[in-house]
Order: structure tokens, then C-alpha cells, then sequence
């Protein structure tokens, strides 16, 4: 799996691809092969001011993306079965809402 990871808060060349493992699926997880990973204000706040946020996310190094569209792959046991390859929007869940987008026309 690559994600892409800020190394140090010198803007846009502070990022790096990773190959990582793909995560397991945890009994209440949703797995997402992400097709748009979006650069947003939070982002780029985070790239240049380590104090931009109060979040653990002021830790170096960090995946960015707080935000994306997907589609679903895998489901935990306590997950409905009926998501997987279902386009999904995405984000951090500390601010965000979820909801299945329906397919385009």
C-alpha cells in the first residue's frame, strides 16, 4: 500500500511516498482503496506550522489526507456486508460525517 507522509514542515517538499502493509481489517473497520485523495486547508496548514493543530497530528512523520473518495474492499465482522464495492466519501472521524455515494449515471 503507498501512502504519502510529511517528514518535516517545509511545505509540499516536506512529502514522501511509503510503501506500508495494508492495515487489517479490525471487526469494526472499513478497509477503502482510495481513488481521490484531496489536498485540503488542514492539509496545508499542517505542512509549514507544527503548532497549526492542538491534534497528535503535530507528530512527525504523519500520513496526510484527511479526506477522500473510495471504494470499499473489505468489511469487519460487525460491518454490513452490503458496503463492499460501494463508493464511499470519507474523513477524519474526529470531525466528519459518512454517508455511501450512489453511483454515477
Amino acid at each position: 500500500m503507498i501512502s504519502i507522509k510529511q517528514v518535516d514542515f517545509n511545505g509540499i517538499d516536506s512529502l514522501e511516498y511509503v510503501n506500508e502493509p495494508k492495515p487489517n481489517v479490525t471487526n469494526n473497520s472499513v478497509l477503502i482503496k482510495v481513488s481521490v485523495l484531496p489536498v485540503v486547508p488542514t492539509d496545508i496548514k499542517k505542512e509549514s506550522n507544527p503548532n497549526a493543530t492542538s491534534e497528535q497530528f503535530g507528530k512527525l512523520p504523519r500520513t496526510i489526507g484527511v479526506a477522500g473518495v473510495g471504494k470499499v474492499v473489505a468489511v469487519g465482522i460487525n460491518r454490513d456486508k452490503n458496503l463492499i464495492d460501494k463508493r464511499v466519501f470519507f474523513s477524519q472521524s474526529s470531525w466528519c460525517f459518512q454517508r455511501i455515494l450512489t453511483e454515477p449515471k
